[in-house]
């Protein structure tokens, strides 16, 4: 339960490598949920093969953020992919959900930010 819950907070975000493993949900229900995001949010973009995604009890220390375009941030950023880059060379990637709002490294830590262009089925 907290693993789905986990890969839930991250969008269920495809495995790093290919795989023939039957990894099935704990329960049908999640396993529906599961299914129905993969059907209306499947993305596809390369990732670099020394990135994550953001895991919430790795980086326990972010906080959120809000992202949106114009005068004020009115027009949040919603559904977003954001790609972290850090100082040593290693990327972690993040969804905004609805509002625009995504957990972002702490300002001690440096880091750049790109929105990530991604294409939808």
């Amino acid at each position: 339960q907290i693993d789905f819950e986990r890969r839930k907070a991250e969008g269920f975000p495809p495995a790093l490598y290919p795989s023939f493993v039957s990894t099935p949900e704990a329960t049908p229900e999640q396993q529906v949920e599961r299914d129905k995001y993969w059907k209306e949010n499947i993305e596809y973009f390369q990732r670099e093969h020394n990135s994550r995604w953001y895991d919430p009890i790795l980086d326990k220390d972010w906080k959120k953020a809000k992202y949106g375009v114009g005068k004020g941030l009115r027009t949040p950023m919603a559904k977003q992919c954001i790609k972290y880059t850090f100082e040593d060379g290693s990327i972690v990637y993040a969804k905004t959900n609805l509002k625009g709002e995504v957990s972002e490294p702490p300002a001690t830590i440096k880091f750049r930010t790109n929105k990530v262009e991604v294409i939808k089925n």
